[in-house]
């Protein structure tokens, strides 16, 4: 555990290597987790994840504890795909633009010049749920445009979510 960011994480050193991209390989580690905290805590009105102890549970299963991540607040989409979606899309974005990606801050793209760059970009991403609000919400953020591709007979209310 990296005290310093209260981050920890095991590494499945049994998964599959045999992918042709190495970068794809490649373990999580503390530098990319760093990196990656970096970005996620420069999120307007970011704050780490709450847990909740479901110690009832926990005494009916037979074990000492049972926590949950409790991602009912998180950026108020009640969704944790945000992180994912922010973190991918702004990588991806900085890529296009030429910004260190090691160093990347939701703030980089607040730069005028910049933001003048982000109005011929546009996020797209085919999906009928929280992902789709995770991408739509981010292009915003970024000051970029998305699209959501959303399947035949989605729910209106599916389509409203991502709308707002």
């Amino acid at each position: 555990m990296d005290d310093s960011l209260g981050i920890s994480f095991i590494t499945n050193r049994r998964a599959r290597q045999d992918t042709t991209d190495k970068a794809a390989t490649k373990p999580f580690d503390r530098d990319s987790a760093r990196v990656v905290f970096r970005f996620h805590s420069s999120l307007p009105v970011y704050e780490p994840t709450p847990l909740a102890d479901l110690a009832q549970l926990a005494h009916e299963l037979g074990v000492a504890d049972v926590w949950i991540k409790d991602e009912s607040s998180r950026f108020g989409l009640n969704a944790f795909k945000v992180l994912g979606a922010s973190y991918a899309a702004s990588k991806a974005v900085a890529r296009l633009l030429g910004i260190d990606k090691r160093l990347l801050s939701i703030k980089d793209f607040a730069a005028e010049e910049v933001r003048s760059r982000l109005e011929d970009v546009t996020l797209v991403t085919a999906t009928d749920g929280n992902h789709g609000r995770a991408v739509a919400w981010t292009a915003q953020r970024l000051g970029c445009n998305a699209v959501v591709y959303l399947p035949r007979g989605s729910a209106q209310v599916r389509f409203d979510a991502i709308a707002s």
